[in-house]
C-alpha cells in the first residue's frame, strides 16, 4: 500500500448538492468513488446511528451525507447497503428518526438491520480471543465508513475507528462495557480489535457540524464547516485529533491502534493533499476532561476513583422517567425509587452508557473540584 491520502474539504451546510459535489471533491485525490468500488459489489455504508435523533440534534451521521456518498456508489456500479445497530432503539425507528432511512432509499439503497453474529478471527497482536460481529457486514465486498465527528465522555473522541463498534449486534455492546469499561485502555483494545477485524476501505467523516463537550450524545454542535475522505482510518482519526488539539495519547482508541499499526499515525507520513490539519485547527472545540478510571495502586484506587474519576448524575428536573439510562446500563445500576433515577455508585462502572443514551440530557457527569484542577492543567 502507498502513502496514506486524508482529502479535508471544505463544506458549510448540509444542502445535498454541496455535500455531493464536497465528497466528490474529497474522493477526487483519492482516486474517486470508481477506486474503491466495482461493478456489482455489495457496498456497505456504515453510518454513526447512535440512537433515534433527528439530523438537527447532530448527534448522528447526517442523512444528506449518507444520500451523497450512496448516490456514489451507485454510479460507480456497486449496490449500496445501509446497516448499523443502535445501541437502544430499532434500527427502524433509529434510522427513520435520523432521516437516513429516507436518505438511503432516495439514493437507490437498501436498508440492514443487523441481526445476526458471526465470530471473527482475530489476527496478530489481538486483545481478545473471541469476538462476534454483524453477519451483514462480513457479507458485504466492501464496507465504508461514515462516522460523525464527535467528543466522548469516556474516550475523549468518537471518529472512524470508533465508529465500527456499531458493528456489534445491539445489547452485546453493554456486555463489551461491562467486560471492558472500566479501563479506558482495555475498552480502546476492544474497540480496535473490532476495527481490525471489519477493517473498511474507505472513510468518509461527517465533520460539517461536529459536536463538542459532553458528546456523543449530549454534546454541543460545533460548526466545523468539513468533510474528510481517506483511505485509511488511523490516519483520519490522527489528522483529525491533532487538529482539534489532542495528543495521540489522549486518544487512546487511536493510541492502540497506531501501536499495533493498523495505520499511519505520523502526520509527516500522510499526505494532505487538498487541505492541511494545521491549516484549520479547531480552538474553540472543546474535549470531555480525562477520566482515566484505574488510578494510582490497588490500596488506594478506590479511593482515588471516587475522587477523580467523573460520575453520572441525574439532573431530575430534566428526567422524563423514559429508563433509556436503567435498559442501557451494563451493571444494571441504576433504578427507578418513588420516582426518581437512582444510581448506586458502588456497582457503577463509570461507562457512561447512561449520560450517551440519555435523550433530555438529564443524565450528566459531574466532576469534583480536584478533578476539574487536574484536567486543566493537563
Amino acid at each position: 500500500m502507498g502513502r496514506p491520502e486524508v482529502s479535508i474539504v471544505k463544506c458549510g451546510a448540509y444542502d445535498e448538492k454541496a455535500v455531493y459535489d464536497a465528497v466528490t471533491e474529497a474522493l477526487r485525490p483519492l482516486g474517486g468513488m470508481k477506486a474503491f468500488v466495482k461493478p456489482g459489489e455489495k457496498v456497505l455504508l456504515k453510518p454513526n446511528l447512535l440512537c433515534d435523533s433527528p439530523p438537527d440534534k447532530h448527534v448522528t451521521t447526517h442523512p444528506s451525507v449518507v444520500w451523497a456518498v450512496a448516490t456514489l456508489v451507485k454510479e460507480a456500479g456497486g449496490a449500496a447497503i445501509v446497516g448499523d445497530s443502535p445501541g437502544l432503539a430499532s434500527f427502524q425507528k433509529a434510522s427513520r428518526t435520523a432521516g437516513i432511512e429516507q436518505a438511503a432509499l432516495k439514493a437507490g439503497a437498501t436498508l440492514a438491520q443487523f441481526k445476526n453474529s458471526v465470530p471473527v478471527e482475530l489476527g496478530p497482536g489481538a486483545s481478545f480471543k473471541n469476538i462476534e460481529v454483524a453477519s451483514e457486514v462480513m457479507e458485504a465486498d466492501r464496507i465504508i465508513n461514515l462516522p460523525k465527528l464527535k467528543t466522548h465522555v469516556q474516550m475523549s473522541l468518537t471518529l472512524g475507528i470508533k465508529n465500527m463498534f456499531g458493528c456489534v449486534i445491539g445489547k452485546r455492546k453493554s456486555q463489551w462495557h461491562l467486560m471492558a469499561g472500566k479501563d479506558r485502555v482495555y475498552f480502546a483494545r476492544m474497540i480496535v480489535d473490532i476495527f481490525a477485524a471489519v477493517r473498511p476501505g474507505l472513510t468518509i467523516m461527517d465533520g460539517i457540524t461536529a459536536m463538542h463537550k459532553d458528546g456523543p450524545q449530549n454534546g454541543e454542535p460545533y460548526p466545523m464547516g468539513l468533510v474528510f475522505a481517506s483511505n485509511d482510518t488511523v490516519a483520519l482519526d490522527s489528522a483529525v485529533t491533532s487538529m482539534v488539539g489532542l495528543t495521540r495519547e489522549k486518544n487512546p482508541i487511536l493510541d492502540v491502534a497506531a501501536q499495533r499499526k493498523l495505520g499511519c499515525a505520523n502526520l509527516d507520513e500522510i499526505g494532505f493533499p487538498l487541505i492541511h490539519p494545521k491549516d484549520v485547527k479547531q480552538k474553540g472545540f472543546v474535549i470531555p476532561g480525562q477520566t482515566e478510571l484505574e488510578i494510582g495502586p490497588g490500596m488506594l484506587r478506590p479511593y482515588l476513583r471516587r475522587l477523580l474519576v467523573p460520575k453520572p448524575v441525574t439532573k431530575h428536573s430534566k428526567c422524563t422517567l423514559c429508563n433509556k439510562c436503567h435498559a442501557v446500563c451494563p451493571p444494571d445500576a441504576i433504578k427507578t425509587v418513588k420516582e426518581k433515577i437512582v444510581i448506586d455508585y458502588d456497582n457503577c462502572i463509570h461507562c457512561f452508557c447512561c449520560v450517551e443514551i440519555c435523550p433530555e440530557g438529564a443524565m450528566v457527569l459531574h466532576r469534583s473540584l480536584l478533578s476539574k484542577t487536574i484536567s486543566r492543567m493537563q
